[in-house]
């Protein structure tokens, strides 16, 4: 059988069998209680209109518009078929004419398109028609200035990044509006994803989860908020502090991948340092759960955090002000102390918004500086920012909770700081 052959057979059984299983999956619908709904046809029905469609789609040497005939022939009947279902029943939905148009196409789509293509939008035609009642309780769960968050994000990702200048802003300061405006993108992309994900897929998330998605939104709020809480736990002591925890581990896979992002190279050399901690400090985070013994997770504890819209415009201007102010004060660091002051105000710089700092150190900085110097900081400015959130827990944390949380911090921090003498060794030595 000669390839052209396969294919034939190929295209002909995937439009039966997926049209047969788009009329099952549609026809369903009537046993699940949709009373006074009104089906064209049976099951078949849609078998039948996707095996149409491919005999006039193969047929169109023959008839070359045979094809475009069949389905404004099948549009005038599913018109009919709609007026009258309004008529009768005062239904308007539209989702069965269109599922049934789309399965009349199938057959062009997979004569044009790659397979996986047209499998993936049959797999989505599918799943639209399956997972109705969750969309329609999803949506009912959306608060309207979601859709003018979204707005916002569409904005600062294709419309503003594209059209930033990738000129130097000053003269001598290797920084431009392009790089200043992904720095934005990166971590409202970040903050929106983790703000989306606590707010709509864990909406009744515990402490333990709440610690993993406010981390990746902001570690040391997390931390604060979590602390706080841990004053009332009873006796969920250790899942406050192992959700604390978790929140420090979740800033250190933020900062890697910045680094991927920013400069692969240095992530590369970095990652299986970052494995090493990132996966000791899940040990860690799961060995102080354990010391809690069998506790129950409490109620969220999140919320607060979720509240927060990452995308705000002012806070996007602030942060492109912190970037520029971190920028020239890295620069004259530079300048007037040279390789040998960057730790130093690394380290001073951990005891704030760390973010801004070390995207910029990614973005410009490494093509002036050794990377063991930008590796050094990097590590120092996580150690000075740990010990901050180590400060706030302990201070403001239950008595339980900080038993815990001293041990959890110590070997966290206890690896950072043997990172930094590595570090140091390395680029010194």
């Amino acid at each position: 059988m000669e390839q052209a052959d396969q294919v034939l057979i190929l295209h002909f059984v995937l439009t039966a069998v997926f049209s047969f299983i788009i009329g099952l999956e549609l026809n369903k619908k009537k046993e699940k209680g949709e009373a006074g709904a009104v089906f064209f046809g049976t099951e078949r029905t849609l078998a039948f209109v996707g095996i149409m469609g491919f005999l006039l789609l193969k047929a169109g040497s023959a008839l070359p518009l045979g094809y475009l005939a069949g389905f404004l022939v099948l549009s005038a009947l599913l018109a009919i078929f709609y007026f009258s279902n309004i008529l009768r029943n005062e239904r308007f939905g539209l989702t069965k004419i269109l599922v049934a148009q789309l399965v009349y196409l199938i057959p062009l789509l997979l004569q044009t398109q790659p397979l996986w293509f047209a499998l993936l939008v049959i797999v989505l035609i599918i799943m639209l028609i399956e997972i109705k009642e969750q969309i329609k309780a999803f949506s009912q769960r959306i608060y309207s200035d979601e859709f003018v968050t979204l707005a916002k994000f569409v904005v600062i990702t294709g419309v503003i990044l594209p059209l930033a200048p990738k000129e130097p802003i000053v003269e001598g300061i290797a920084i431009s509006f392009y790089e200043l405006w992904l720095a934005v993108v990166a971590i409202s992309g970040i903050s929106y994803i983790s703000y989306l994900m606590q707010k709509y897929l864990f909406p009744k998330a515990g402490v333990i989860l709440s610690g993993i998605l406010g981390g990746l939104y902001s570690s040391t709020a997390t931390t604060f908020l979590l602390a706080k809480r841990s004053r009332t736990a009873g006796g969920q002591a250790a899942a406050y502090a192992a959700g604390i925890l978790l929140a420090t581990v979740m800033m250190l896979s933020r900062v890697l991948v910045f680094m991927a992002l920013f400069n692969r190279p240095m992530a590369w050399v970095m990652m299986p340092y970052f494995g090493a901690i990132i996966g000791g400090s899940l040990l860690v985070a799961y060995g102080v759960y354990r010391l809690g013994g069998k506790e129950s997770v409490p109620e969220p504890d999140h919320q607060d955090m979720a509240k927060q819209n990452p995308l705000e415009f002012r806070m996007a201007l602030v942060f492109a002000g912190v970037y520029i102010v971190f920028s020239f004060l890295t620069d004259y660091t530079i300048k007037t102390y040279g390789s040998q002051g960057l730790p130093v105000l690394s380290f001073i710089v951990g005891l704030s918004d760390i973010d801004p700092f070390l995207i910029n150190l990614y973005q410009s900085k490494t093509e002036v500086l050794p990377m063991g110097v930008v590796m050094l900081s990097t590590w120092q400015t996580i150690t000075a920012n740990n010990l901050l959130k180590m400060t706030y827990a302990l201070i403001l944390s239950g008595a339980s909770t900080r038993r815990l949380l001293i041990l959890g911090f110590a070997l966290i921090n206890a690896a950072c700081i043997g990172m930094v003498f590595l570090l140091r060794a390395g680029a010194w030595g």
